[in-house]
């Protein structure tokens, strides 16, 4: 039998993508997977998809090396939220919480 945290996370939200190929991962993503450029700002330029509510869907950022920044999770519930901090700062990836939407 799976435990309640099974459910934790409702869905996944944006991702940050960091690559050393700027340019070219965002021309994948636009030419080959039909997202729509809708913002650049510094080293970073914002990917929106079709039908996401959310203002973009993947932000690529060019950096030395490849990698994932930032990925937005949403969790099914005040409980389940907390829960998931919880198993964050349990496992020492905890960098703090913020009131940020």
């Amino acid at each position: 039998m799976r435990s309640e945290a099974f459910r934790d996370i409702a869905h996944v939200g944006s991702v940050e993508l960091f690559t050393s190929v700027p340019e070219e991962t965002r021309d994948f993503f636009v030419d080959l997977m039909a997202m729509k450029e809708v913002h650049r700002e510094g080293d970073s330029i914002y990917l929106h998809s079709w039908d996401d509510y959310e203002r973009y869907t993947v932000k690529v950022t060019g950096r030395d090396r490849a990698g994932v920044g930032r990925t937005f999770l949403r969790a099914a519930g005040p409980q389940a939220l907390r829960r998931r901090v919880e198993a964050i700062e349990a496992a020492g990836f905890g960098a703090g919480w913020s009131e940020r939407r």
